[in-house]
């Protein structure tokens, strides 16, 4: 809600419109930031109409990348971890991984495994036929089994599974690749182990299927 744009305005008015408690003047940085007035010569005048709002930037990796922390009030950082190959394939999938950037531990989320061949059966038997007798062994095998689930690491929340899905099964024995874990950190400015401002942070998305990704959604406020 904005303050007023006319008549009188108190300081408890722009700290309600701060949204903090506790004494506050007009030379208070945040107070100055609401007034739009850095430095200098500032009155209650200044404040006339003035707002803040809290907004919220996300961006989404799907490739190697620095980043520079930006300012901040929160930021919530989720890593979907790649899908594993399925059976036949012949890549390896790897982990998305954060690191840096203040952060008080890396973030990683593990890539799904490969996955397997179905369950054997064997057979055998014995068969006449007009040229004599026939004796056979084979196998075969149920349908394909998917690939172990990826871990992750280092979040708030650590979820094993609950990344990208794994390749698909093209074949009835062609187990499909595992799920990709998800690792999700939410931190507000200056908690312990919250991104530290103009620090540099490495995101390393992993290879894997259905496009791994790390994304970062930064709240912070907006002065008018």
């Amino acid at each position: 809600m904005a303050l007023q744009t006319s008549g009188p305005i108190s300081l408890d008015d722009i700290r309600q419109e701060l949204g903090i408690s506790g004494a506050i003047s007009l030379n208070d940085p945040e107070v100055r930031l609401l007034a739009g007035k850095l430095s200098g010569a500032i009155s209650l005048s200044d404040f006339y109409g003035k707002f803040r709002t809290l907004q919220t930037r996300t961006t989404v990796y799907t490739s190697d990348t620095t980043i520079i922390v930006p300012e901040y009030e929160s930021v919530a950082i989720t890593l979907l971890g790649a899908g594993g190959p399925d059976r036949d394939e012949g890549w390896n999938a790897t982990r998305a991984i954060v690191t840096g950037g203040g952060l008080a531990k890396d973030l990683i989320a593990n890539a799904g495994g490969r996955g397997r061949l179905g369950t054997p059966s064997y057979h055998s038997g014995y068969r006449q036929t007009d040229e004599g007798d026939y004796y056979y062994n084979y196998v075969t095998y149920g349908p394909g089994i998917r690939g172990s689930a990826g871990t992750a690491s280092g979040g708030d929340q650590n979820i094993t599974g609950g990344g990208k899905a794994g390749d698909t099964d093209r074949h009835r024995q062609d187990g499909p690749g595992g799920y990709g874990g998800k690792c999700v950190l939410t931190r507000s400015i200056g908690t312990s182990g919250a991104p530290v401002v103009g620090q540099t942070m490495t995101v390393d998305v992993g290879n894997g299927a259905n496009t791994p990704s790390v994304t970062l959604d930064w709240s912070y406020y907006v002065y008018s």
